[in-house]
């Protein structure tokens, strides 16, 4: 397990990226690189696009974590 989009490419044979709260699995990621992987792939249009996806996903529950605990923080004044 690591919170590192690289490190999960380069070193998994997919990557988990799950929601904020609850902890539930949003989605897989299979990565379809070489084996074994080399520093040289993250230069790569397949890595790139592996990284994307799953900043995507990440990013997207945080800006929901993010909207919850506003609307938390109103509701509760």
């Amino acid at each position: 397990m690591t919170h590192a989009i690289d490190e999960a490419i380069l070193l998994g044979d997919e990557v988990v990226v799950m929601t904020a709260r609850p902890g539930r699995i949003k989605e897989v990621l299979p990565v379809d690189l070489p084996r074994p992987p080399s520093l040289d792939m993250v230069n790569t249009p397949a890595f790139a696009a592996l990284h994307k996806r799953a900043f995507d996903l990440i990013r997207e529950e945080v800006i929901r974590a993010m909207e919850q605990q506003s609307a938390s923080l109103v509701g509760a004044s």
